[in-house]
């Protein structure tokens, strides 16, 4: 039973919210005023629903009255020519026919276009008129009068851009007054929907019908435009594909995100991309396809405009290629020793067989090595001793090497740490049966490069400026006691190096000063005549704007009566030891062995004999 009152009571709140508004205005202005308050009351309810029916029906009336006219204007468009081609002209013609027994009069007509339509031409009554405009993509044209069962047509010329298999959408409002004795207001609004199913940018690519499993095939994309106005920026993706491709056009053409983007295309031009992509590998001969697709480009909106897809064989290699490589690990100044192998492991011959080594980094020099000559037009090392022809089941190898700079300079590169040399074998020849010839390459591998590394070591007895640090006489004099700074700079490295260390053996009648200062780390270390320098990590210094390691300190000599008229030495033995932690190799350097000889000293320039 309370669950029932419970339920009753909440069913009745929403007409409470009704009949309380009421109920208390009853009772304010009827209530104990009038002789009959409730009938009162009752009758003016009543007389308020009617006047409210009253305004609604003529709401309605008006609203259907005036949708009743624009139901008897038939309006729409078509398109010529019938087939729509994104990029390429064409013109859609608007027609109207007034059915309805009215004047149409102020009659005008917005029209909204999609995205990126360019508009050429508005033609009405035979003559070109310009549109209004209205804030909007579109515009606004005046048709004045249109009399009962009148018809009349409008001729819009662009072109649209839009996807090949998609949908460009125009819109159009006619809006008009009519009635005699009342000036009404009547709109009719229509959409369009067209779909281009073809463009005016034409793709078309190139390559061999049969290529050799892992060739490194070259091909060709030309784009033409094949319509009357210039094309903004064309993006060609290349499609999903057995290929690994990659552009090989000139400065025209940028790559972006993984795609290459043309910047314009004149009406009627053609371009011509090459592009190189390398086959997969197999041991059976297959049938497999390529593809690229293209889109005209504006801003943020992208519109696809077809793709080429063709279908090649592929067909396994005749030639295989081994490559042995005897230096996994380059050092600055050596030298890259590579060995291959091959055999033809066909039914025919192979001719015209050269072999090649391809590698990408500023370290390998571009010259002439042991058992290889520079290439400069193909950017190779070429094997000089190596069959030129291979008859079926022959086999041999070749051998050669490619020096190693000891180091690169800033401007030769853009990267300044831990260098890699990427490199990877290959071979020409011929395929009678093909009547063509064929490429294939070993796969790339990175070979990382040891630390270049420039240790220098100087005295000074006064700075480059002339301002004197050293102490005591010059030329030294036998039994006193003269101060010299030494200097040890690190420079030119290219990877972290870790424990690194510098030693050096003072010579007799030499001992370290009280002086000393280092650019980073610790101090340096003096013990059993010689001087140490450590530190357990130290970042590359090649790169521009990177600090140079400085270790400064001050040495003592006292020369000896048999030093007079000697020149003396002041530090020998200078080493650096580390290890690279790109490579794990570990690092040698030695400094120069420096005397009281310092011609660049402008105090001690020629003061460097012993004197009594």
């Amino acid at each position: 039973m309370h669950l029932r009152r419970k339920t009753l009571h909440m069913a009745g709140h929403p007409g409470r919210f009704i009949v309380e508004p009421l109920r208390r205005h009853y009772r304010a202005r009827y209530h104990k005023r009038h002789d009959y308050p409730r009938l009162i009351f009752t009758l003016d309810i009543l007389l308020v629903g009617v006047l409210a029916g009253f305004a609604i029906a003529l709401a309605a009336f008006l609203f259907f009255n005036r949708n009743a006219i624009a139901r008897q204007i038939d309006f729409s468009a078509t398109v010529a020519p019938t087939i729509v081609s994104s990029g390429a002209p064409s013109t859609l013609v608007f027609t109207w026919h007034n059915t309805s027994t009215e004047k149409l009069r102020d009659v005008v007509l917005d029209l909204s276009y999609p995205d990126h339509f360019l508009l050429q031409e508005i033609v009405y009554l035979d003559e070109h008129v310009e549109s209004l405009p209205t804030g909007q993509a579109g515009g606004r044209i005046v048709l004045g009068v249109i009399p009962p069962d009148g018809m009349g047509s409008l001729k819009v010329r662009g072109v649209m851009f839009g996807n090949v298999g998609g949908t460009q959408t125009f819109g159009s409002t006619l809006e008009f007054r009519y009635g005699n004795k009342r000036n009404r207001q009547g709109v009719k609004e229509t959409t369009h929907t067209f779909e281009p199913t073809a463009s005016a940018l034409a793709i078309d690519a190139v390559i061999a019908d049969t290529l050799i499993s892992e060739q490194l095939a070259r091909g060709t994309i030309r784009l033409t435009n094949t319509g009357p106005i210039d094309f903004g920026a064309i993006t060609i993706i290349p499609a999903e594909s057995v290929f690994d491709f990659s552009i090989v056009s000139g400065n025209s053409v940028r790559l972006e995100n993984g795609s290459w983007i043309i910047p314009q295309l004149p009406s009627g031009a053609s371009v011509d991309l090459a592009f190189d992509g390398r086959t997969p590998k197999t041991e059976k001969e297959i049938e497999t396809d390529w593809s690229f697709s293209a889109s005209f480009t504006f801003d943020e909106s992208v519109y696809f405009q077809g793709k080429t897809v063709q279908t090649f064989t592929l067909i396994p290699s005749p030639l295989v290629l081994e490559d042995i490589i005897d230096t996994p690990i380059l050092t600055p100044g050596g030298t890259l020793s590579v060995s291959g192998n091959f055999r033809n492991i066909s039914d025919e011959p192979l001719s015209n067989l050269v072999f090649f080594l391809e590698g990408d980094s500023p370290f390998l020099a571009r010259r002439d090595g042991k058992g290889s000559v520079y290439d400069t037009r193909e950017h190779r090392w070429e094997a000089v001793q190596a069959e030129d022809a291979l008859d079926p089941g022959e086999e041999g190898s070749f051998r050669f090497d490619v020096p190693v700079r000891t180091s690169v300079s800033q401007s030769a590169t853009s990267q300044y740490e831990n260098f890699s040399a990427r490199i990877n074998l290959g071979a020409e020849f011929k395929l009678p049966s093909i009547d063509a010839g064929a490429s294939v390459r070993t796969a790339p591998v990175a070979l990382p490069i040891t630390s270049p590394i420039r240790v220098s070591s100087f005295g000074r007895y006064s700075t480059l400026q002339g301002d004197q640090i050293g102490r005591g006489s010059l030329p030294p004099v036998v039994g006193e006691e003269t101060k010299y700074w030494i200097f040890w700079n690190i420079s030119g490295t290219t990877n972290t190096l870790k424990n690194v260390e510098i030693t050096a053996v003072f010579p007799p009648n030499v001992r370290a000063g009280d002086k000393q200062s280092v650019s980073t780390g610790r101090m340096a270390q003096f013990d059993n005549g010689m001087v140490s320098w450590t530190i357990d990590e130290l970042p590359p210094t090649f790169a521009p704007g990177s600090k140079t390691v400085g270790i400064a300190f001050e040495v003592a000599v006292v020369p000896s009566a048999d030093q007079a008229g000697q020149m003396l030495a002041l530090l020998d033995h200078v080493r650096l030891t580390a290890v690279d932690a790109f490579t794990g190799e570990l690092i040698q350097a030695y400094g120069a062995r420096i005397t009281t000889d310092l011609p660049n000293d402008a105090m001690a320039s020629g003061l460097d004999r012993v004197i009594n």
